[in-house]
């Protein structure tokens, strides 16, 4: 059996914890990813439903061609009028002004993930025969439905 180790609490800062922490989430990709592909070929599933934290299932169930259900107990980092940018701990913002501060936070917000996030689902998805994605804000549009 192989195994990832969580090494997340290893870190000594916020920053070190979150970059472990996502490296230890990418690592068991393969893993999950090839679970969910035994599982759906042993189960013949009608239905999937995947952890958003299961980012190789999550591939996997793209690929699958079965209907698929993404399963994301938090916050939706969606980017819509009204919607702070994702983990900035703001308040939905009021006014010109708070249009103006969303416009531009957003796309930061957005990229910074895309350096952390694409470059790992980037082999994923090719090895699934998935084209790449242009946002990570993407994956959230790819399954038929998500419950939050």
């Amino acid at each position: 059996m192989t195994e990832v180790r969580n090494r997340e609490y290893e870190g000594t800062s916020d920053k070190e914890r979150l970059i472990t922490g996502l490296e230890d989430i990418m690592l068991r990709a393969p893993l999950d990813g090839a679970d969910l592909g035994a599982a759906i070929a042993e189960h013949r599933p009608d239905l999937l439903i995947v952890d958003i934290n299961a980012d190789g299932a999550l591939t996997r169930a793209e690929a699958s061609g079965l209907p698929w259900v993404l399963a994301m107990p938090s916050l939706l980092p969606l980017r819509e009028p009204g919607i702070p940018p994702y983990s900035l701990g703001l308040k939905p913002a009021n006014g010109p002004l708070g249009r103006v501060q969303d416009g531009l936070l957003w796309p930061m917000v957005e990229r910074a993930f895309g350096k952390s996030l694409l470059p790992w689902l980037y082999p994923l998805r090719k090895t699934s025969g998935l084209s790449p994605l242009r946002s990570p804000l993407d994956l959230w549009a790819e399954p038929n439905l998500v419950l939050g």
